[in-house]
């Protein structure tokens, strides 16, 4: 029985992606920030599959102290995770959204919270018979980037900066691979999938138009599909990066080595208050 952990589990690409498992040989550990949805959840798997080990976490990425706390708790918990899958991710709602941390709410619940839960739970994964780590990336992660950008990051539009976000996670998996060799991580950039969030950007007066829309993107059953097929792939290198199930080039940036540090400094510090 292998043993899975799925952030942003109760809508989207995560849900889905826990009804196709449902079925395999994996004990669930499903985290996200609402306890009724996770709860339903919970009671759907149990009445499907009555003999599947299910454990639930609720845990606000928006908040780190409240990451930090939960992620001890769940390290504590599953002394060994073999596949860790950081799916939780979220467009900004308003331009310039902070977090009552103090940092930009696209880079606090795509990266810096991600971060922070990976690291604490990284030794279970090292525990493992698999040592895997997927992680939802996104096309808008592959831009140019400078670190003079920092400073003026705050004045940035919402897509340009959940950009970003995703591009530091993928900058800190490669400099993660060029440490932990025996690990596997697999980057997963799904497209423009049909989630909650991508319904709640469609104007009100425009709901209508939603039928249409989905002609055009992929449904998460679709992506989760493919995630599934993503886990079980044999991988020989440290890390690849696929679209849809199929391996894509990383983006140069994505091997700059010492942008990689220069981001895990900025972010180190961040997080210094923090015992990793």
């Amino acid at each position: 029985m292998k043993t899975i952990l799925i952030t942003g589990s109760t809508s989207g690409i995560g849900k889905a992606l826990v009804y196709h498992l449902m079925d395999d040989q994996f004990d669930l550990i499903l985290v996200g920030r609402n306890q009724l949805l996770l709860d339903e959840l919970e009671k759907f798997v149990k009445k499907e599959v009555p003999k599947r080990r299910i454990f639930t976490y609720v845990m606000d990425f928006g908040k780190l102290e409240d990451v930090y706390q939960v992620s001890n708790v769940i390290k504590k918990n599953h002394p060994q995770i073999d596949y860790l899958y950081h799916n939780a991710g979220a467009v900004p709602q308003t331009k310039n959204a902070w977090t009552k941390d103090g940092h930009l709410e696209a880079l606090q619940i795509n990266y810096l919270s991600m971060l922070l839960m990976n690291e604490i739970l990284l030794e279970n994964v090292l525990n493992s018979s698999e040592k895997t780590i997927l992680h939802t990336t996104s096309m808008s992660a592959s831009k140019k980037f400078y670190m003079d950008e920092i400073s003026m990051m705050s004045q940035y539009g919402r897509i340009k900066i959940y950009g970003i976000s995703k591009l530091f996670s993928r900058l800190y998996f490669h400099h993660l691979a060029t440490i932990h060799n025996d690990l596997k991580i697999k980057l997963i950039n799904p497209g423009i999938v049909f989630t909650n969030q991508i319904r709640h950007m469609i104007p009100k007066p425009l709901r209508f138009l939603e039928g249409g829309v989905r002609l055009f993107i992929k449904d998460p059953n679709q992506v989760a599909g493919h995630i599934k097929s993503i886990i079980k792939k044999n991988q020989e290198v440290p890390i690849e990066l696929y679209k849809g199930n199929k391996i894509e080039k990383h983006a140069k940036i994505n091997l700059d080595q010492d942008l990689q540090k220069e981001v895990m400094m900025y972010s180190m510090d961040l997080l210094k208050g923090y015992s990793l």
